[in-house]
């Protein structure tokens, strides 16, 4: 996370390339976004009975994209192999471009940039941002 510090959090990557780009996944809503209705648009619910790799329902923050340098993203993953838990459906997918391209906190281009990433990966067609 941002503070340096390690938290047990889950992950959507949406962009590997050079810096791995990613969504944080929330249990809960905080009070913060709450109170922020251009936020807020950009929650994306991820039921666990569509995703088994979730144990409870949770949010995807899409309001935020945060980069790692992918290098240590790849040796963080070669050693902790277990901490890839799966793969978001398509229609999950679908919601966080839209969410992504909602957002009024991410660019232009590098909404631009994740959404195509995503699309890609998924399957979707590709996105231009608003």
């Amino acid at each position: 996370m941002d503070d340096g510090k390690v938290h047990e959090k889950r992950f959507v990557v949406v962009r590997v390339e050079g810096k791995t780009a990613t969504l944080v996944i929330n249990s809960e809503i905080s009070g913060f976004i709450r109170a922020r209705a251009h936020m807020m648009k950009c929650q994306v619910q991820i039921d666990a009975a569509a995703h088994p790799f979730m144990d409870y329902d949770s949010h995807i923050d899409c309001s935020r994209a945060r980069e790692y340098p992918t290098d240590e993203i790849v040796d963080q993953l070669v050693r902790n192999a277990n901490w890839v838990l799966g793969r978001i459906s398509i229609d999950m997918g679908r919601e966080v471009v839209a969410a992504i391209k909602a957002s009024a906190t991410i660019s232009p281009a590098q909404a631009t940039e994740l959404c195509a990433s995503l699309s890609t990966e998924l399957g979707l067609l590709a996105c231009i941002s608003n």
